[in-house]
């Protein structure tokens, strides 16, 4: 009976690629940006193209080839549709596990209630930045066909040694977030798919050269070559934790912490989508693309952990993170 329970909430869950390539509500949501290609190296792979699209034609990209190395981190989504928050992690499990609590943010919205949302007190209210928030990450699970295809192609010519681009160690990577250090703790949840993750604690931060953020943003990056020069450092680390997440997992990363994800494969081989084209009559084909890997947060500001897990990146931030509350960040 457990077991067909679980089954039904599965089938119930709206953050799942049928959902989200047949769902009207979420297949044409806008979304204001992507990463277009997440396999660049270097402070751009972490800024995404400033180019608006809806949440299908995205998808359709990664899984078509069209835009294989595409991925968003978008909270748009949640904020439509705040009720799907229950399928990142549920409220009391949160809670218990991770002491998560949204007794600000509910102080906020009784204040606008009481007042009103068009008052100047509610008004305030409405500016004032919540203590948590609730991105979506999408992206292809593995490296693309197509550049496996090239990759075989140049390593069975070993008498070739001209430098070409696709021989170079920055192509035929799967897309990845590279390695940096956020004032939140994220409560991160695997919705579909899976991504590998490199965690390492903030006590080796001198290690990997860390940078603020150009553009106003909270957080720190990591300016070391991610596929040359950062494997080689972390070697020289003790405390350097690798792991991948499946569908069901639950990981949590306390503020500071330095993290990067790898979006390369590990999961269940390939899923199936029904896309609906429409001639002189409507017909549903069905056709066998690259699994997605879905993931989700919650992003919330513990202020105790925040100020004691590393002091100097706690004081240094605090310009981005003013320009960030006050909506100046560029990016």
């Amino acid at each position: 009976q457990q077991q067909q329970q679980q089954q039904q909430q599965q089938q119930r869950r709206r953050l799942k690629p049928q959902s989200i390539m047949n769902d009207p509500p979420l297949s044409n949501l806008l979304l204001p940006n992507y990463f277009s290609d997440a396999t660049q190296t270097g402070y751009d792979a972490l800024v995404p193209n400033q180019t608006p699209i809806t949440l299908s034609t995205f998808v359709r990209g990664i899984i078509s080839g069209k835009t294989p190395n595409a991925k968003i981190g978008t909270q748009v989504i949640l904020e439509q549709y705040p009720e799907l928050r229950e399928e990142i992690v549920p409220s009391p499990l949160a809670r218990e596990l991770f002491g998560w609590n949204t007794r600000l943010d509910d102080g906020k919205e009784y204040v606008k209630q009481w007042w009103g949302v068009d008052s100047l007190l509610g008004r305030w209210m409405e500016k004032l930045p919540s203590m948590s928030a609730y991105p979506v990450f999408i992206a292809s699970n593995h490296r693309h066909y197509r550049q496996q295809q090239q990759q075989q192609q140049y390593a069975a010519n070993d008498n070739d040694t001209s430098p070409t681009p696709d021989k170079d160690v920055h192509h035929h990577q799967p897309p990845r977030t590279d390695l940096h250090a956020e004032p939140i703790g994220n409560i991160a949840s695997q919705l579909h798919g899976t991504r590998r993750w490199t965690l390492v604690p903030s006590k080796w931060s001198g290690l990997l050269r860390p940078t603020v953020s150009k553009h106003g943003r909270g957080y720190f990056y990591s300016d070391m070559d991610p596929l040359r020069e950062l494997p080689e450092r972390l070697e020289r680390i003790r405390d350097v934790y690798e792991f991948t997440t499946r569908s069901g997992d639950v990981i949590w990363i306390p503020p500071w912490m330095w993290h990067r994800v790898d979006y390369d494969g590990g999961g269940n081989g390939k899923i199936e989508y029904k896309l609906a084209t429409t001639t002189k009559s409507t017909k549903t084909t069905t056709t066998s693309y690259e699994e997605l890997s879905i993931g989700a947060s919650i992003f919330h500001f513990y202020p105790m952990q925040y100020l004691t897990n590393f002091p100097l990146f706690s004081f240094l931030i605090v310009p981005n993170l003013i320009q960030e509350v006050l909506g100046f960040n560029t990016e």
